[in-house]
């Protein structure tokens, strides 16, 4: 099944990772990243997304393969999300928002999709989006079962392993998810700005 609400939760992706900059106030970018992982089921292929984060001038970001990272607070609570994206054309493409809780060494994180409060991880894949837009046919899948390690935060990088089984949202399909592997320049949230963490909120709040 589609959804629109989907789409809103990755506007506000959109729109909290464009805060990211040079202080230029036109554009900026990030060290290079990548994520990648291969999935079957109800869908099937490989994801590869490696580049540089971009925001452009219209305070978007520009639609081309990157991967990055960055901390968050909420009500005292920081949270470590992981942002991708990889172009399937002009207008949309496939994303992934993991959030884990506050990690600073190697740890093993299980994601558990019955667990919904603000400590637990959350990884939400996203296909078919058009991230500018407030509304669209987006694919929403999240991790139901898995196990996601991180196997180094050091020198500005967090780097891991993922793999697990994904269910659609409001819907029934699932996909199994093998090989899932990450490595990403690590920025704060000052550098983010402070919208940096609405994203994940959404992305949470459409599951609760």
């Amino acid at each position: 099944m589609k959804t629109k609400h989907l789409a809103a939760a990755l506007a506000a992706a959109s729109i909290a990772l464009s805060a990211c900059g040079d202080g230029t106030g036109s554009s900026g970018t990030t060290a290079s990243g990548s994520l990648s992982f291969d999935y079957s089921g109800a869908r099937s292929g490989s994801y590869r997304a490696s580049g540089t984060f971009q925001r452009t001038s219209d305070s978007t970001f520009a639609k081309q393969p990157f991967a990055v990272g960055a901390r968050g607070t909420v009500s005292g609570t920081t949270f470590v999300d992981l942002l991708s994206y990889q172009p399937v054309n002009a207008q949309t493409g496939h994303m992934v928002l993991i959030e884990l809780p506050n990690v600073t060494a190697p740890a093993t994180f299980s994601l558990n999709g019955s667990c919904d409060t603000d400590d637990c991880p959350l990884a939400g894949l996203v296909f078919d989006t058009d991230p500018s837009a407030s509304e669209d046919s987006s694919d929403l899948y999240f991790f139901d079962t898995g196990t996601l390690q991180v196997t180094s935060v050091s020198s500005g990088r967090i780097r891991g392993t993922f793999s697990g089984t994904a269910t659609q949202f409001l819907g029934e399909q699932t996909i199994t998810v093998t090989n899932g592997t990450f490595d990403v320049p690590l920025v704060s949230q000052s550098f983010l700005g402070t919208r940096g963490v609405s994203a994940t909120a959404k992305l949470r709040a459409t599951r609760s």
